[in-house]
């Protein structure tokens, strides 16, 4: 049995952070609890609240000039809002997102869900898994297929919950459970959301028609480029639902 590379240890970072760990003769699982409030940085809050402030521009014009404009004023809205509303919405989905990490004798499986249970599952042979590491440029867990890409988990907004994390795969890795997996890699079941397509739906059809409302009856310099922007984007709501379903991937 190989050696165990050294454990960096950070003060009460697992329990702080949502950080469990599980070693057995079969498996080794790290779960990493979806950190909360904690996930969101200054610049998504800053980003969110520029985006408000430009959208209240011609409103604030207008009282200024005594004349508000109400189709300037709408279209405006839209165009700040809807990213707004985009950060906001990923946001929430990171805010409930929930990592888990497998290592048995023969793999290495890598999950990202979230609350429906739905997300991105990653499975590798252990022994083509080359460093685990902290990515330096965007802050993300770095999983090397040898020879054949990179991939990378967003785990925690925190540098020491990411590196701790990371040296957790790697001694796995380094020194792996023994005996078969079994089920071992199966994964939690999560409570699936009855309300995730109906929402998506609806706001594919209020995004739609908000674009048809600027493309034919909405006489404003900007708004046909805008409503056929939005009247296009219209179908993603219902892409996300209907095309993202849990993945599987084994190379």
């Amino acid at each position: 049995m190989s050696a165990s590379l050294p454990t960096l240890q950070y003060a009460d970072v697992p329990a702080r952070w949502g950080v469990s760990v599980e070693r057995t003769p079969s498996a080794f699982r790290l779960a990493v609890e979806p950190s909360g409030w904690r996930a969101i940085t200054p610049g998504y809050i800053v980003a969110i609240g520029v985006l408000l402030f430009l959208s209240i521009g011609p409103i604030v014009g207008g009282r200024q000039a005594g004349r508000i404009e109400w189709p300037a004023v709408i279209i405006n809205a839209i165009v700040y809002l809807v990213p707004a509303l985009g950060i906001a919405l990923f946001l929430w989905k990171r805010l409930r997102q929930r990592v888990l990490f497998i290592v048995t004798v023969e793999t290495f499986t890598g999950a990202t869900l979230d609350a429906s249970g739905r997300g991105r599952v990653l499975s590798l042979p252990k022994a083509e898994v080359g460093y685990v590491k902290r990515n330096p440029y965007n802050g993300h867990l770095s999983v090397q297929h040898v020879g054949k890409d990179l991939f990378d988990f967003y785990v925690s907004p925190s540098r020491e919950v990411v590196e701790y994390v990371a040296a957790q795969i790697a001694e796995a890795l380094t020194d792996p459970p023994t005996e078969p997996a079994g089920n071992a890699l199966s994964l939690p079941p999560r409570p699936r959301s009855r309300l995730a397509r109906p929402a998506a739906i609806t706001a594919s059809l209020i995004m739609a028609l908000m674009g048809i409302i600027l493309l034919f009856f909405v006489d404003h310099v900007i708004a046909k480029p805008v409503g056929f922007y939005i009247l296009l984007f219209s179908a993603i709501p219902v892409g996300i639902a209907f095309g993202t379903q849990p993945k599987k991937f084994w190379v």
